[in-house]
């Protein structure tokens, strides 16, 4: 009976493969990274005849997955990432101040957004990002274990605000 038993299990890890039991014991990270990217000007822009000055703006800012302290034990051994959605809003607006126009671009991957005539009622941004960005955004941090964005753009004032990115991820990865 007992040589039936061990047989049977034999013959049920023979059909499956060593991806499918790795599977098995696979770690499902849920993880929320809130990227926080201070802006400010960096230039004054032209002076427009009706006296309306532009400000420029271009500002750096780097997220890692280590930021999360649930993935950071398993970030040697990630397997995938899937990127759910990605938010962004601006916080720190006033009354009668308005960006322009603002874009991120990731490094290594491109814009992923573009935005005009953001005020302090328009402040929450529906970036509505392709599902291919999302897969290429994923597969970055899944090489690089980071993402940097340039934030770039325009205002009517002297821009001193932050942009808030929000990344809903999930991450897979080996035990340790």
């Amino acid at each position: 009976m007992k040589t039936r038993i061990i047989l049977a299990l034999f013959a049920t890890l023979a059909l499956v493969s060593c991806d499918q039991i790795k599977d098995l014991f696979a770690v499902k990270v849920h993880a929320t990274y809130k990227w926080n990217i201070p802006v400010s000007s960096t230039s004054v822009g032209m002076a427009l005849k009706s006296a309306a000055t532009t400000y420029n703006f271009s500002q750096t800012g780097t997220m890692s997955l280590e930021d999360d302290e649930d993935v950071a034990k398993y970030v040697d051994n990630i397997r995938s990432i899937t990127i759910q959605t990605v938010d962004a809003s601006i916080l720190g607006l006033t009354s009668g101040q308005v960006i322009n126009t603002l874009t991120v671009t990731i490094t290594g991957i491109g814009t992923i957004m573009t935005f005009t005539n953001i005020t302090s009622a328009t402040s929450v941004l529906d970036p509505n990002i392709s599902d291919s960005v999302l897969d290429q955004i994923a597969s970055k941090l899944e090489t690089d274990h980071q993402l940097t964005a340039i934030v770039t753009g325009s205002a009517n004032y002297t821009p001193a605000f932050n942009l808030q990115m929000e990344i809903d991820a999930t991450v897979k990865a080996d035990p340790l």
